[in-house]
Formats: structure tokens, sequence, C-alpha cells
């Protein structure tokens, strides 16, 4: 009878299970080398008390190292380093705690992600090829035909959440290190996200 543009799509909600903690140290001042000095210093005893809890420091990544002029005539400066290990709301309280007591001038930017992303991806796609097929095979048992096969497909895809943060290859975490002091969000469950793909493709019913 002819060609159908079909679309079919699958979706799927899981707790993500890696982090990813960007910390970065900054400074102000009216010359280079006050910035500079600080910035970096506040970084190597940071790393310097993960190394003592036994964490494996050359899995830590830099992310940005800058030193610029600022408001006023003054000097900025910034080094920021990003840690991934699997979610453990624990493991996140303790490097948090470790910068307050340290009373480190900081700023955390933490985000989630999937471990597997690319392997549930391939999944949700051959799940809404198989959608896409049954509503064909639906629409042409309506009509009293059957489906022949596809023409010219074609397949888009859609992430409803994307962190970009890819495969992990982050930190393993000392089970000693553990947050004492804040017990109540040491049980919170990681971030929900909902995944997806859609694809389109040409039926031919016959």
């Amino acid at each position: 009878m002819g060609v159908f543009e079909i679309s079919g799509s699958a979706e799927r909600k899981m707790l993500c299970d890696t982090v990813n903690m960007a910390v970065t140290f900054m400074a102000e001042a009216k010359n280079a080398y006050e910035v500079s000095s600080k910035v970096m210093s506040e970084c190597e005893r940071f790393l310097g008390e993960l190394e003592s809890a036994r964490m494996d420091i050359t899995k830590i990544r830099i992310r940005e190292d800058s030193v610029d002029e600022g408001y006023e005539g003054n000097i900025t400066g910034r080094r920021s380093v990003v840690i991934e290990f699997p979610f453990d709301m624990k493991m996140i309280n303790t490097i948090r705690t470790m910068l307050q007591e340290g009373r480190y001038d900081h700023r955390i930017d933490i985000s989630f992600d999937l471990s597997n992303r690319d392997e549930i991806h391939k999944e949700l796609k051959r799940e809404a090829i198989l959608n896409s097929r049954k509503i064909a095979e639906d629409v042409a048992k309506t009509l009293g035909l059957t489906v022949k096969g596809t023409k010219n497909g074609s397949i888009g895809v859609r992430y409803l959440d994307d962190y970009g943060l890819g495969k992990y290859g982050g930190m393993k975490i000392p089970d000693f290190m553990k947050a004492t002091r804040y017990e109540k969000s040491d049980q919170l469950e990681a971030k929900k996200t909902t995944e997806s793909e859609t694809v389109t493709l040409k039926w031919i019913i016959e």
C-alpha cells in the first residue's frame, strides 16, 4: 500500500551512580604573586589531606588554572580540580567537611552521571526500534496488510539529561573515610535521571 514514517521511543528512569566533584580554590589581591601563591598552596594542602587519607590523587584532574585582572585593579586567581568517584553521600560529606574544617576559600560544583550511559542508550535505541515496528504492525493489522521491511530509515537521538561525564574512571573510596557529623544527609539517595531514545523509520506496508 505504501511507505509509512513511524516514530518509536523508549524511556528509562534510574539513579545516577557516579559523582563528578569540582573544587575551585580562589584568591583576590593587588598582585599576581600573592594570588598565584595562595591558590597553588591551598590546592596543594587539600591534595595533601586527601593523600593522607589514602586517596589516589593521581586520579584527580585539573579543570581550570588562571590568574587574571579583576575589578578595581585587583588580581584574581583560580585553580580547579575534579574528583570522580562512585556515588556515596558519605564520601561527598567527608570531602566537604575537609574543606570546611580546613577553612579553604573555595567553591564546589557537583554533578551526577551514569557510568554505563553508552550501554543504556544502545539498549534504549533497540527498544525504540522495536516500538516503531510494533506501531507499524498495529497500523498494518488495522488495514489488513503486513509489514514488509524498512526503507531509508533515519534514526534520531534525544537525551533528556546529559551531564557529559562519559565513562567512569575515577577514584576508589577508602572504607574508613566516612563523615560522622551529617548522619541524616549521609542517607540521601542519588539523583534520578530519565534517559530516552527516539527513532524514526520508514516502514513498507503492503
